[in-house]
């Protein structure tokens, strides 16, 4: 039997992973990242974007931190 996974699961859980990778301080460019993915910013609804925009500032406050 094969997982198959819908698209919209697949951001959540990319979300997720950048948030991981954000609090870990092992995120780079976000960006990049999408790219690394299959994924296209906009195509992520607004309420998604949102929280990456979020992980984004969190992660750019720790890179400034240290």
């Amino acid at each position: 039997m094969e997982l198959v996974e819908c698209r919209a699961a697949y951001r959540e859980l990319v979300i997720s992973w950048f948030g991981n990778l954000a609090s870990g301080q092992r995120l780079g460019d976000i960006d990049e990242a999408l790219r690394t993915a299959g994924l296209r910013r906009s195509r992520f609804t607004m309420e998604q974007r949102e929280r990456i925009g979020d992980i984004e500032l969190m992660n750019s406050v720790k890179g400034d931190s240290t």
